[in-house]
């Protein structure tokens, strides 16, 4: 297959599983560490934030599971419900503050920078739905740097 320097390239439709998993393990390890801080001040919001463990991951392993069926702006605007999923846990610790948790005196706003990785996944996925437009318009054959 000729390429067209400037041309649209191909873009593989499948993460490496280190990248995939590294980035969902270490997206939500915040939680695991987060519920044993709490565990004996507030079990009950430890278990909420492990099932927002679990449920984050478990979403992150079937994605990874059908990422070959699916479209990899559709997995990542899927990862961005997932990530902001988070916030749920976050919500809890907000409103709950249990006592025994240092908070530093952080700011309830502070809390906002957790957006940045869903709106980052969502701005991937409407990257990538432009490349693969663009790819759509180029020509395939190469028929602009064909002589005749």
């Amino acid at each position: 297959m000729r390429t067209v320097e400037g041309a649209p390239q191909r873009v593989p439709k499948r993460w490496p599983a280190g990248a995939w998993f590294g980035a969902q393990v270490g997206t939500t390890a915040w939680l695991v560490t987060g519920a044993v801080e709490m565990a004996t001040t507030a079990p009950w919001l430890a278990v909420l934030w492990l099932a927002v463990f679990a449920v984050a991951n478990f979403l992150g392993t079937w994605l990874w599971r059908r990422h070959r069926l699916g479209q990899p702006s559709t997995d990542l605007l899927l990862l961005a419900v997932c990530e902001a999923a988070g916030l749920i846990a976050v919500v809890s610790f907000v409103v709950a503050r249990p006592a025994g948790v240092a908070e530093a005196g952080v700011p309830s706003v502070v809390y906002l920078a957790l957006l940045v990785l869903p709106a980052v996944a969502v701005l991937l996925t409407f990257v990538g739905r432009a490349s693969r437009a663009d790819m759509g318009k180029a020509d395939p054959g190469g028929a602009a740097d064909r002589k005749c």
